[in-house]
């Protein structure tokens, strides 16, 4: 089983404390980009879903999710290791060149917005780890900051 480990951390200015919905609503929009990934690039006979092994009770929030195979008859790793890197190669290159992703429709790119806009308003920093680069929200932050994609029109 693979794992995806998503932290959100509050801003300096929230005194530590995270708004609920603005952390479940960031965990949710991240699985979303990876659902849909998912969709894309692996055989329906080998999908699989992110499940929760862990959360965290406080701030910063975090979520620890296992990938299970659908069909457990299935080893699901060399697909999963494929939308971890397609998902964190892809959204590197979005932010770098704006040219998104060709797995990620309309419904990813609205969840991406508002993973990137919730980092700018309630919400210090996202980090989501999965073994394939350099921890993928920090490095979106850091380019929305220096960019302000988030405020820019994002191709269909």
């Amino acid at each position: 089983m693979d794992r995806l480990v998503i932290t959100i951390h509050p801003t300096p200015s929230d005194e530590g404390l995270l708004r609920v919905s603005d952390a479940m609503e960031q965990v949710i929009d991240a699985l979303r980009v990876f659902e849909q990934a998912e969709r894309v690039l692996v055989p329906p006979q080998e999908y699989f879903e992110w499940r929760l092994e862990r959360a965290s009770a406080g701030s910063p929030f975090t979520v620890v999710a296992v990938a299970e195979p659908l069909d457990a008859t299935k080893d699901v790793t060399p697909y999963i290791l494929r939308v971890k890197s397609e998902v964190s190669h892809g959204i590197r290159n979005f932010i770098s060149h704006g040219i998104p992703p060709r797995w990620m429709d309309p419904e990813g790119m609205v969840a991406f917005r508002r993973l990137l806009s919730r980092n700018q308003n309630g919400i210090g920093r996202t980090d989501i780890d999965f073994d394939v680069g350099p921890t993928l929200m920090t490095l979106c932050l850091l380019i929305v900051r220096k960019r302000k994609l988030a405020s820019a029109p994002l191709p269909p």
